[in-house]
C-alpha cells in the first residue's frame, strides 16, 4: 500500500506499538536476544526513537555489551540531548564503568531537563555522599522530601547520611519514618537495626 495510506500507517503503527511491548516482556524474562530483535526492528522504521534506543541500550547493559549500550546511549543523545531518560540510565552505565563524574554529570544534566525526576534527585544524592558532598547530598535528598514526602526511600536516603555523618539520632528517626511509609520495606528494618546498634 502507499506510505500516503493512512489505513498502512496506523497498521505499521499498531505494529511497531506490538514490537516495542514484545521486546518489554522478553527483556522481563530476561531474553536479551529476543528484546534486542524486537527492538531493531523498531528501529528500523523509527531509527530515531529515544525511547527504543533507551530501551536497547538497557538490553545490551544486562548482557555486558557497555559499548554497545555506550553506542545506543549516544544516538538517543545525539537525537535530544537533554531527554531525561537517557540521561538517568547513561549514568548508570557510567556507574558500572566507574565513572562517578560522568554519572554525576548526566544527572545533574537529567535534573536541569526534568527537576521533578526523584529517581534521579536519589541518585546523585548517592554520587554526592560517595564524593562526601554531603551538603550536595542533603540538598537532593530535601528536594526529593518536597516530592514525596511520603516515600519510603526518600526516608531511607536521608537515613543514610545521617548515618555516614555520625547523626545516629536522626538517622533513626530517618529509618522509623521510611518503616511507617512502607511497612512491608524490609531495607529500612536492616538500617535501623545498623543504626541501633551503634548508638549503645
Amino acid at each position: 500500500c502507499s506510505a500516503q495510506d493512512a489505513n498502512c500507517k496506523a497498521l505499521m503503527s499498531h505494529y511497531l506499538d506490538l514490537m516495542e511491548w514484545l521486546g518489554i516482556c522478553k527483556h522481563l524474562r530476561y531474553d536479551l536476544e529476543g528484546a534486542s530483535k524486537c527492538y531493531q526492528v523498531c528501529l528500523e522504521t523509527e531509527p530515531e526513537n529515544c525511547e527504543i534506543l533507551v530501551k536497547s541500550a538497557g538490553v545490551k547493559m544486562d548482557s555486558g555489551d557497555l559499548e554497545a549500550a555506550e553506542a545506543f546511549f549516544a544516538k538517543a543523545l545525539l537525537v535530544n540531548g537533554n531527554d531525561a531518560d537517557a540521561l538517568l540510565h547513561r549514568s548508570n552505565l557510567n556507574m558500572l564503568k566507574r565513572n562517578l563524574d560522568a554519572a554525576q554529570s548526566d544527572l545533574e544534566k537529567c535534573l536541569s531537563a526534568r527537576p521533578d525526576f526523584l529517581i534521579a534527585h536519589l541518585r546523585l544524592a548517592t554520587i554526592y555522599m560517595h564524593n562526601s558532598k554531603n551538603s550536595d547530598a542533603e540538598g537532593c535528598l530535601e528536594t526529593a522530601a518536597s516530592l514525596a514526602p511520603r516515600s519510603s526511600e526518600v526516608h531511607s536516603y536521608k537515613g543514610e547520611l545521617f548515618f555516614a555523618t555520625g547523626d545516629i539520632e536522626n538517622a533513626i528517626s530517618s529509618f522509623e519514618k521510611a518503616i511507617e511509609c512502607e511497612p512491608t520495606n524490609p531495607t529500612p528494618y536492616v538500617n535501623l537495626a545498623l543504626a541501633l546498634m551503634n548508638n549503645q
